[in-house]
């Protein structure tokens, strides 16, 4: 029986509770962090280790609880507002294809993963799923990059 989501007394009071409870309060259901003013790190640490999509809900995660989300389940990194270049690194180099959440990406970031992104676009047209190739290249058009590659998948994505 989760405790802290039926009991709204407890709720209510979730926010001066001890640091002990509130944990246990988003272990047993990560959305009670939303009846925590300012959880500590280790909350939101617990939270996203429940749900990583409950990041959406934390103000300002450190980037410790945003790798903690998106170590956990990648394409947790569309609900974090302003993920670090070591977050937005730590996507690419796990999940490529992560470049068409709509983030703030960093271009310096995205430049150093270049090749596997390519990579995946080739696949994508390879296999058939040019729908999937024409939003990483839409996405990489509209962030300005340059990469002569892209023109080309651009002409070989449209002529298909």
């Amino acid at each position: 029986m989760r405790i802290y989501e039926i009991n709204s007394d407890i709720l209510n009071n979730l926010d001066s509770a001890s640091e002990e409870k509130q944990i246990a309060a988003v272990t047993d259901w990560a959305p009670n962090i939303s009846y925590i003013q300012r959880p500590s790190e280790k909350v939101q640490l617990a939270a996203v280790q429940k749900s990583p999509d409950i990041i959406s809900s934390i103000k300002n995660p450190s980037e410790k609880v945003q790798l903690a989300a998106i170590s956990k389940y990648v394409t947790s990194i569309v609900h974090i507002k302003y993920p670090t270049p070591k977050v937005q690194a730590t996507a690419l180099a796990t999940y490529p294809a992560a470049i068409v959440a709509p983030l703030n990406w960093t271009p310096s970031v995205i430049d150093k993963f270049k090749a596997p992104i390519i990579t995946v676009i080739l696949n994508y047209m390879k296999h058939g799923h040019n729908d999937n190739a024409r939003s990483m290249v839409k996405v990489l058009s509209d962030l300005g990059m340059r990469w002569p590659e892209i023109s080309v998948m651009q002409k070989s994505l449209a002529a298909s």
